[in-house]
C-alpha cells in the first residue's frame, strides 16, 4: 500500500520545505509523482535523496537525480557522492549516463576518472561518449592538480 491514500501537493510541500513528507513521496506508486519529487528535493539540495533517487525504478528520475547531484556538488573536488554518481555510468538509460557524466565533470572529483574512462570505451551513444570525452580531460585536470598540492 502506497504511503499516500492521494497524490500528494508536490509544490505545497516543496514551498513549506516539508524534506520528511518529500522523502516520503519519493516512494509512491506514481512514476510523475516521484519525478516531480526529485525535482523538489533536487531544487532544496538535498544530496542524500537524490543518491537514493539514482536507484528508482522511472529512468526519468535517475536522469534527473543524476543532474542535480551535479547541480548540488558542483566544484567541491572530492565528494562523497562521486562513489554512488558512478553507478549512474552503467544505467541502461542514456539520458541517466549524459546527465551522470556531466555532474561528475562539474563535481570534478579526480577519483572517477577511471569509472569515466571505462564507460567511455563501451558507451554506445554518441552524446554520451562525447559528455564522457570531455569529463575524462576534465578529471585528468583535476587530478594533476591534485597530485601538484
Amino acid at each position: 500500500m502506497s504511503l499516500f491514500q492521494r497524490k500528494p501537493d508536490v509544490k505545497a510541500l516543496e514551498a513549506k520545505g516539508d524534506i520528511d513528507r518529500l522523502i516520503k513521496a519519493l516512494e509512491h506508486k506514481d512514476p510523475e509523482i516521484r519525478f516531480a519529487t526529485v525535482g523538489a528535493l533536487g531544487r532544496l539540495k538535498n544530496l542524500d535523496a537524490m543518491l537514493s533517487a539514482l536507484y528508482d525504478t522511472s529512468e526519468k528520475c535517475r536522469a534527473l537525480a543524476a543532474h542535480f547531484i551535479g547541480q548540488i556538488e558542483i566544484g567541491k573536488g572530492e565528494s562523497f557522492a562521486t562513489v554512488t554518481l558512478v553507478d549512474g555510468l552503467r544505467d541502461r538509460y542514456s539520458g541517466t549516463r549524459y546527465n551522470t557524466a556531466v555532474s561528475l565533470e562539474l563535481i570534478g572529483d579526480w577519483r572517477g576518472i577511471e569509472y569515466v574512462r571505462q564507460a567511455y570505451n563501451v558507451e554506445p551513444d554518441h552524446a554520451v561518449r562525447l559528455a564522457l570525452e570531455r569529463t575524462y580531460k576534465h578529471l585528468l585536470i583535476c587530478e594533476k592538480a591534485n597530485r601538484s598540492e
